[in-house]
């Protein structure tokens, strides 16, 4: 609940406000960017009738990131977004391209996974899904700027006023002239992590440096290829670790199918190359290719380059104030890979009104649950920092079954937010569970192959 400071202040404001000293903005929650985070918890505060502002742009139609989603993030909009199901596609398994090695992990629907589910207080979906963002954000955008309870400002943010003795944001100052005096801040710029800065909150690296270097590649014609049963690679979210031995380039690399186009993308250590991008990209669809997965013989069609050239995986020490949150990756950036944007946005939306009046115990459990996702950072990590020469069977299996009990773990943590306390308690019991190395890693399977026989060898054993 609101301390009693907070109390006097709102009480303050509502007197000013009846004689006409305050405008109809002021004191209102603020959202500060309007990507999947911002519209997320937009939408949410318009489900409960919260008059909020945000602050920011349509999204374009370029290439994004995150189209690949974990099951947390896939429970979550299935069960809130069914409407966009145009913009969804299957994920059956996630393979994984490790030199030498090739492994394949199984999302199918099974009877463990529906029980266990269950227990959480979630319905089990018969697999997993890709979203096409470019698709969905823009359809999200027009749901949530047709909203009442929403005013939306077009300009950015030059300072904030912030008090540290009662850790709050007592104003906003816009470019265009505008200040508002927030009763709560939402921050969603992202990488830009304006809140962060400007409170100037410790922070910490947990990866060196990266260039992200990406594209999407579209298919002749708009019919889309997700049902071609000969291209099962389609139906999977294909991570590749490329090496310069290999591969002439050094980086982890993910391909996603979305019907009609793939998203595909690479992270490479800052430094490490001076190659052009449109050389990088190149590369990448050789080393595919050479492990038997010709992504752009079928897709051939570039959309535009996009460029990161300073990526930074890190986590600020906290995520939350008295009147603020780091939403999303404002807080903390992990491994593209790591499938865990989509559901940490979704999430954030899902406790946007509640951590109003309760700042201190709500802020802990999105943090609680951000903080989990710094565990599939760290395998994807010792994927790429280590040679393949320096792997073994055993070695690669246990990352695959790590990727398994992960997944297991977010949605056991979601369950402390989503579900009744019976659920959470099963949660924590499971997370305990799983914390086992070896454990959740049945339908797991490591391969060892020449190269150009690897995704034929993954797939065929599906």
């Amino acid at each position: 609940m609101e301390s009693y400071a907070d109390v006097v202040v709102v009480q303050g404001l509502i007197k000013d406000m009846e004689e006409g000293k305050l405008q109809s903005k002021d004191y209102l929650p603020v959202i500060i960017g309007s990507g999947l985070s911002g519209m997320a918890i937009s939408d949410w505060l318009t489900r409960d009738k919260i008059n909020h502002i945000l602050i920011g742009a349509k999204p374009n139609n370029l290439p994004r990131l995150g189209e690949s989603i974990d099951p947390a993030g896939t429970l979550e909009l299935l069960k809130y977004y069914p409407e966009y199901d145009e913009f969804y596609y299957r994920k059956a398994w996630i393979s994984v391209f490790l030199g030498t090695y090739a492994t394949t992990c199984d999302f199918s629907q099974n009877f463990n996974r529906i029980v266990g589910l269950k227990l959480l207080g979630f319905d089990s979906p018969p697999e997993f899904i890709h979203v096409d963002r470019v698709g969905f954000d823009a359809a999200f955008y027009d749901r949530v700027t047709a909203s009442p309870y929403m005013q939306r400002i077009e300009a950015l943010v030059n300072h904030l006023q912030y008090d540290e003795a009662t850790d709050r944001i007592q104003e906003i100052h816009l470019d265009n002239g505008e200040v508002l005096k927030p009763r709560y801040v939402y921050d969603c710029t992202n990488h830009v992590r304006l809140v962060g800065k400007a409170l100037n909150i410790p922070l910490k690296t947990i990866s060196d440096p990266q260039r992200v270097v990406f594209d999407h590649y579209h298919a002749e014609g708009e019919a889309p290829l997700c049902d071609t049963l000969d291209l099962e690679w389609l139906h999977a979210t294909n991570i590749l670790r490329l090496y310069e031995d290999l591969d002439g380039i050094n980086g982890l690399s993910w391909l996603i199918p979305l019907g009609s186009y793939v998203s595909a993308g690479i992270s490479m250590p800052r430094g490490d190359n001076d190659c052009p991008d449109e050389e990088v990209l190149d590369l990448l669809a050789q080393a595919y290719a050479r492990r038997g997965l010709n992504y752009r013989e079928y897709f051939p069609n570039p959309t535009r380059l996009m460029s990161i050239p300073y990526q930074q995986y890190f986590f600020y020490d906290r995520a939350y104030g008295q009147n603020w949150l780091l939403a999303g990756p404002s807080y903390g950036q992990v491994w593209f890979p790591s499938a865990s944007g989509v559901g940490a946005a979704i999430v954030a939306g899902r406790i946007a009104s509640r951590i109003i009046d309760s700042p201190q115990e709500v802020g802990k459990l999105y943090q609680d649950y951000i903080i989990g996702l710094q565990e599939s950072h760290f395998i994807f990590d010792r994927m790429i920092k280590k040679h393949y020469s320096e792997l073994t069977p055993e070695m690669v299996k246990l990352e695959a079954n790590r990727i398994v009990s992960e997944n297991v773990k977010r949605v056991s943590r979601l369950a402390s937010i989503e579900s009744s306390p019976l659920n959470a308690a099963f949660g924590r019991g499971l997370i305990k569970a799983v914390s086992r190395d070896g454990v959740g890693g049945s339908s797991c399977i490591v391969f060892e192959e020449p190269l150009e026989k690897q995704t034929n060898m993954i797939f065929s054993e599906r």
